[in-house]
């Protein structure tokens, strides 16, 4: 896609490279300056092509896992004289690469822009220049001075572990199965002063990207970042390291079992049994053929591990992904075992030294394939468009010299993206990109936004404001809304990260026109949705360009008191995203109490502008309509059909 809501900070991490600016806390300076070469390419608009970067880094990551196998499996077996070795070691380390680069949390985050991905390549180069150095101490009997290759490679190594620091801070919790895989490599290394400089001088060269932090802390405009603005030691501190403690050891002792079931849930959605046994059967033979290699891993893993086991982030399962890259190095070299095992099972059988081999390696050949197709739904966002439709419209419609509110800081870029990557509309004003404070708007124009009721973080895509409209000040008209929220989601949260809906709405002083007492409609429809009844509908055209917009009017009937938590969703096609809102867009509670009940018999009315996703296709789609309980968040009944658009471009 382009702009995503899969990511919380995805359309942050989408525009900033572009900007070469600061990203949220501790700021991925490699990240940025990487994701900014991604913006040259002519592919696409800027926040595809840093979602590009992610892609590449997936993809990357998953070939440097590859390496990392066949460097592990040479020197390491008894059969590499065996003319099938070659063939086996391939067979495994493909399989092996290919089955974590189609595992379901990293496909998730190659298709968006974030930093998991881009931080799996470095992490795995980090890991394979540490083995090639390793190799060569190994190889030369691990004398007491380093030769000048030797310091280089040691050197790289350190560089390039302070580099991906850039890319993701964890990665700091590396160094003790590092500094313990360095002194079983060659203990000597203690004593030689001139490697360990080296060492020292290339970590430093990497971690000195942070400097880019106080360079560009003025151009933080997120009111929470702010209170932590890296512009001198304690501020680039607690914008680092010392950022997200409140995510960090949340978990009491009792609640461990629940962790530990949580993340053998989450290997289990990678890898499936098969990958996990296969991990067993490899972590078994890589400790005795290749100790050093496997307390390198084992450490690393754990550390991994028993962080974020106790990391209270609400989408933890993308911070194992170094963890499922280790799982996968083990599983391919159980493959490689298991496939050496077989052909010396099958060479006591003339007639049949093939057969079993060949058996084997078709069981790790399929893995990936299964992967690819069990997971192939899950990560197909081609279809999703909604932030980019929408926000096209918008700028295209919004009056000269109007105001345009909405989030704030990193849950605000979506609103941000066009005006600063592309510079449209500098006639509208938003306040929100101003700064870290609270700005009033400087201009009289009209006044929409994207997050009614002012909510802390409001409802305009990756935050807030669900709920009704509070008591008191402005009234929000609706406009138009864009399906972003995924199909099977029905109810709206109001957590801390809220729901993803996205909706236009206009500032007025007076209510908006919500009842009706008769309607004009032609299309009569009387469908029941529980105690919500859909009277008749309106769509003033039934041609429509992809990304255009299709006026819509709903007419409902119901016992309002009792329904005004309800949810309506849209659909047109078969896309698997859906524009859903409140009954009323959250207007009703505040209208039945200031306003008063409506007249006996009286319909509410929406009215509204639906987006239609620019990634349809040209042929006729069908516009759906369904309603979900307020008590329960389910749907009260299936999707209802009301007209058949023509999508012409």
């Amino acid at each position: 896609p382009s702009l995503s809501y899969s990511s919380l900070d995805g359309n942050e991490l989408a525009t900033i490279p572009h900007q070469l600016g600061l990203a949220h806390s501790p700021g991925y300076p490699l990240y940025t300056w990487v994701g900014k070469l991604f913006t040259f390419l002519p592919l696409g608009d800027v926040a595809h092509r840093v979602n590009l970067m992610s892609a590449a880094g997936a993809a990357g990551g998953a070939a440097l896992l590859f390496g990392i196998v066949l460097l592990l499996i040479r020197g390491g077996s008894r059969d590499e004289a065996a003319p099938s070795f070659r063939v086996a070691a391939l067979v495994a380390a493909a399989s092996g690469a290919l089955f974590f680069a189609f595992s379901t949390t990293l496909w998730s985050q190659a298709i968006i822009a974030e930093v998991y991905a881009p931080n799996i390549f470095m992490f795995g180069l980090t890991i394979l220049l540490l083995l090639v150095w390793a190799r060569r101490e190994e190889d030369r009997g691990a004398p007491r001075h380093a030769d000048g290759a030797s310091i280089a490679l040691f050197g790289l190594f350190a560089l390039v572990f302070g580099l991906s620091m850039g890319a993701h801070m964890s990665n700091l919790a590396l160094v003790p199965a590092f500094l313990l895989f360095i002194v079983l490599t060659n203990p000597r290394t203690l004593l030689q002063p001139k490697l360990i400089s080296i060492g020292a001088l290339g970590f430093g060269l990497g971690a000195l990207q942070f400097a880019w932090l106080p360079y560009k802390a003025g151009d933080l405009n997120d009111p929470f970042l702010a209170q932590n603005t890296p512009d001198n030691w304690e501020g680039i501190y607690n914008y680092t390291l010392n950022s997200f403690t409140q995510f960090r050891w949340v978990y009491p002792l009792d609640a461990l079992p629940d962790r530990i079931t949580l993340y053998f849930g989450l290997v289990l959605d990678n890898f499936r049994l098969v990958g996990g046994l296969l991990a067993l059967v490899g972590g078994w033979a890589m400790a005795f053929r290749r100790p050093k290699a496997f307390l390198l891993l084992v450490t690393a893993y754990l550390a991994e591990t028993i962080f974020f086991l106790e990391y209270g982030a609400p989408d933890i399962d993308v911070f194992f992904l170094p963890a499922h890259f280790i799982l996968a190095v083990f599983a391919a070299f159980g493959g490689y075992f298991l496939l050496e095992s077989a052909s010396r099972f099958g060479r006591r059988f003339n007639r049949g030294a093939l057969v079993t081999p060949v058996l084997v390696a078709a069981l790790l050949a399929i893995q990936p394939a299964v992967s690819l197709a069990q997971y192939w739904d899950d990560n197909d966002q081609s279809m999703n468009t909604g932030i980019n439709d929408f926000y096209v419209v918008a700028f295209e419609r919004l009056p000269e010299n109007s105001v345009l509110q909405g989030q704030r800081g990193v849950f605000g870029f979506d609103m941000f993206y066009y005006p600063f990557v592309y510079d449209v509309r500098p006639d509208v004003e938003i306040p929100a990109a101003a700064g870290p404070g609270l700005p009033q708007p400087e201009s009289d124009g009209p006044v929409f936004t994207t997050t009614p009721g002012g909510g802390r973080f409001g409802g305009g895509g990756g935050g807030g404001f669900s709920g009704n409209i509070g008591a008191g000040g402005a009234w929000y008209w609706p406009v138009m809304a864009a399906p972003v929220t995924e199909e099977g989601t029905v109810t709206l949260s109001t957590g801390l990260f809220g729901d993803r809906t996205l909706t236009l709405y206009e500032t007025r002083d007076e209510p908006p026109n919500l009842f009706a007492t008769t309607v004009a409609s032609a299309n009569q429809v009387d469908i029941a949705f529980g105690a919500l009844t859909l009277v008749a509908y309106e769509v003033t055209t039934a041609e429509v360009a992809p990304g255009g917009t299709v006026h819509l009017a709903l007419y409902w009937r119901g016992d309002w008191a009792s329904i005004a938590q309800s949810t309506i969703s849209t659909q047109v096609g078969d896309a698997p995203y859906v524009e859903t809102h409140q009954l009323g867009f959250g207007n009703l509670s505040r209208y039945l109490d200031e306003v008063g009940e409506p007249a006996a018999g009286s319909l509410l009315v929406e009215e509204y502008d639906l987006i239609v996703l620019s990634s349809l296709d040209s042929a006729g789609h069908t516009l759906r309509v369904r309603s979900s309980s307020a008590a329960t968040g389910e749907a009260e009944a299936e999707w209802v059909e009301l007209v058949t658009l023509s999508v012409q471009n």
